[in-house]
């Protein structure tokens, strides 16, 4: 499976940010599942990222008949040097 994630920092409305998941679904990479959710503003991860991969995984299981995928690989984009730590944890 593999997985991006990024964050969006809304100019429009500072209170929030948008992070976004999206993953493939099965190994030819023909399927997909996406979330998006708003969080609390200038945050890199969502409180909810853990129950967005969580959900992805199921989404892999339905597709490939209950088999989980054998390994996942997840792409961060826009992560300082001052957060690599915080996000790593």
């Amino acid at each position: 499976m593999i997985v991006g994630y990024d964050v969006c920092h809304d100019s429009a409305n500072k209170a929030k940010s948008v992070g976004a998941v999206v993953a493939t679904a099965n190994a030819s990479m023909t399927s997909w599942y996406s979330s998006v959710v708003q969080h609390t503003s200038g945050d890199e991860l969502s409180n909810y990222i853990a129950a967005d991969m969580i959900k992805a995984v199921r989404h892999w299981a339905k597709v490939n008949n209950g088999e989980l995928p054998k390994r996942i690989i997840v792409y961060r984009d826009g992560v300082g040097d001052s957060q690599l730590n915080h996000v790593h944890r």
